[in-house]
Parts: C-alpha cells; structure tokens; sequence
C-alpha cells in the first residue's frame, strides 16, 4: 500500500495562475493551487454581494413608462374583466418609475 504525504496535485490545478483579479473591486488575489475547493473570485463576501447585485438589468435595458402604459392599454383593449387589475399595475408602474428618479 502506497501512502502520500499529501495529496497530488492534478494537471488542471498545476495549470492555474497564483493570481487573479477580484471581480468586484479588482484589487489582487493570491491563489493556492494545492488548496482544496473552488478557485477565490472575490475578496470576501461584501464583494461578492457586490457584485451580484452589480448583474441586476440597467436602467438603460428597462422599458420606458410610456411603454409599459401602452402595452397595458393594448391589454385592456380585449379584456374589460381584468381593468381594476391593470389599473392596480399602472398605479404601481407609475410609482415605481417616480421612485427612480
């Protein structure tokens, strides 16, 4: 029976650079090849909540009110059962986009 001193490293983790970059902040990270689990991305955890929220959609890729109150109209237009509902959605479209500015 054969018995290592410690665990061989693989050839997919010989091939990884020591460092690498946070995606958050930017600032280096120092990698340990030999070191069990995944690859660091961040720094800690306040970058990595940063940066997750940082994927969100923006402001740019949103549709305008304008647009938004057209299609809802278009809706209503077919189908008078759901007026108090599309009403109740402009109202807060509405609210949504005066809170963003």
């Amino acid at each position: 029976m054969v018995r290592f001193n410690s665990m061989p490293t693989s050839n997919i983790k010989r091939n990884i650079p020591t460092q690498t970059k946070c995606l958050a902040c930017g600032d280096t990270l120092i990698i340990d090849p030999s070191a069990p689990g995944r690859l660091k991305k961040y720094c800690n955890d306040v970058c990595r909540s940063a940066f997750h929220k940082g994927k969100r959609p923006q402001a740019e890729n949103l549709p305008s009110l304008a647009e938004l109150l057209d299609t809802l109209d278009e809706l209503s237009e077919g189908n008078h059962s759901f007026n108090r509902e599309i009403t109740t959605i402009k109202k807060i479209l509405i609210e949504y986009y005066k809170s963003k500015k």
